[in-house]
């Protein structure tokens, strides 16, 4: 995305001094071109100072609008990947059990599920039927690199699963009844959806090297 848009940028000041070339040859001034590259659209910076948990909690926000999940993963704890990955196995067992049997997309999802240290997708839609939390408690442990099996999976659903890039619903989400005590700090996420009223959960931040992180679930 950057390649193009540098690419964009080039070719319209490229276009732009052609033009002033042009105009001056035809005997008018250069000065009455028009500066195209005012007409393209500068990225907001992205945030790279998190003092507060609200700063990192914005950053975040941006992220999961944008569909930058790795940004989002980055902004989190060790305790928030873990805190996340429960969710992330009950989509894998609900997605595994509409998949079929025996195709790619099946067979793709099941080396992923075990290429990161867990029993396999047999065992976890088997679990789905009993006692799925005692699953979870027993699975999560083995996932030595939570991060990178999140991102894998992100990826795997926007591949495989129609609809994960589908134009999400229009919502205002708000940080409300922030409580910073130390290095560790709480608050609740409270999201109003155009046509579901209102809902909240709660947020855990943490403070590290002099910087924020979210370390509870985040939800993509």
């Amino acid at each position: 995305m950057r390649l193009a848009g540098a690419f964009l940028w080039l070719t319209l000041v490229a276009c732009s001094n052609d033009s002033a070339v042009d105009t001056a040859k035809a005997g008018g001034p250069p000065s009455e071109a028009k500066d195209v590259t005012k007409q393209v659209a500068q990225p907001k910076p992205l945030i790279t100072n998190f003092d507060t948990p609200q700063a990192v909690y914005d950053a975040v926000k941006r992220a999961k609008a944008d569909d930058d999940v790795e940004r989002a993963l980055s902004l989190m704890t060790e305790e928030g990947w873990a805190a996340t990955i429960p969710n992330t196995l009950y989509s894998i067992a609900f997605v595994g059990q509409h998949l079929g049997q025996g195709g790619e997309e099946l067979k793709s999802l099941d080396a992923l599920v075990k290429s990161h240290g867990l029993s396999g997708l047999d065992s976890i839609r088997l679990a789905q039927g009993g006692n799925f939390d005692a699953y979870i408690q027993s699975e999560l442990p083995k996932v030595a690199d939570k991060r990178a099996f999140l991102l894998a999976f992100n990826n795997w659903a926007s591949k495989y699963v129609s609809g994960t890039k589908k134009k999400k619903k229009k919502q205002e989400e708000v940080l409300e009844d922030l409580v910073v005590t130390g290095d560790t700090a709480t608050a609740r996420a409270v999201i109003h959806l155009s046509d579901r009223g209102t809902q909240s959960r709660e947020l855990s931040f943490k403070r590290i090297d002099g910087q924020w992180k979210i370390s509870s679930q985040v939800i993509f």
